[in-house]
């Protein structure tokens, strides 16, 4: 991170840049991106606004717009933001960006698109490929979504969300269901909070016909979380 010192000096730097060529753009982006290093946000997205009216052939700019479009859940301006990005430049990060547009939109052949041209570019994107993972999910494809989703797994195993988006893709699946329940119950150990394990987990052994196992798992759920209602009820479905 840079100290107060160094960002008075790059601030000096630009604001000088800025005085000699008013409508260089690159002054403005890097004026922008200190105001998003001290938070402030709106003010940045105005600086970015500037840098590329003044010049449109500046990606880095536009990809920080998408990011601040994104996080305000402004979803058309972040689109045409990160589809400005790739006028320029191919780039796995902004096609990700694009992905979780498409994604929250529910629009999950785009998303899948995007998430593959994403990692087309940069096959070690771990985000891009867990966000795959969830499209394919979504669209009930639970072998690829285990083949993207193993990939997190193997670079993050000991993250509890991973642990059960994996865990659930493979119950899913009776040749794999003792590999899921693995899973889903290390995700619980991880992160004993996480209702939807054990619900899976309780269901997964529901449908191998152990009852007893079942209610052991939901009955612990409930005590971890005294007021899950989804766990309380398939515990009352039991008894």
């Amino acid at each position: 991170d840079l100290g107060k010192g160094a960002l008075d000096s790059a601030r000096g730097h630009f604001e000088k840049a800025r005085r000699i060529e008013p409508t260089y753009g690159s002054a403005y982006e890097g004026m922008a991106a200190l105001k998003y290093t001290e938070g402030n946000i709106e003010e940045a997205k105005e600086l970015f606004i500037t840098a590329v009216g003044h010049n449109p052939e500046l990606p880095d700019a536009h990809f920080q717009l998408g990011v601040i479009y994104l996080n305000g859940k402004d979803y058309d301006r972040a689109e045409r933001s990160f589809r400005e990005v790739l006028k320029y430049k191919d780039d796995s990060e902004a096609y990700s960006r694009l992905g979780r547009i498409y994604n929250d939109r529910q629009q999950y052949e785009k998303a899948e698109s995007a998430f593959v041209a994403s990692l087309s570019i940069n096959p070690n994107n771990i985000a891009a490929l867990n966000d795959l993972g969830i499209v394919y999910m979504y669209k009930q494809d639970y072998y690829k979504a285990a083949l993207a989703l193993r990939q997190v797994y193997n670079v993050n195993p000991e993250n509890p969300g991973v642990c059960y988006l994996l865990g659930k893709a493979l119950s899913m699946n009776s040749q794999t269901a003792q590999e899921a329940a693995t899973l889903l119950s290390k995700s619980i150990s991880l992160m004993p909070n996480n209702v939807a394990a054990y619900v899976d987990l309780g269901n997964l052994f529901l449908k191998a016909g152990d009852k007893n196992r079942a209610a052991e798992v939901f009955t612990r759920g409930l005590n971890a979380n005294p007021n899950a209602r989804e766990l309380r009820t398939q515990l009352n479905r039991l008894q």
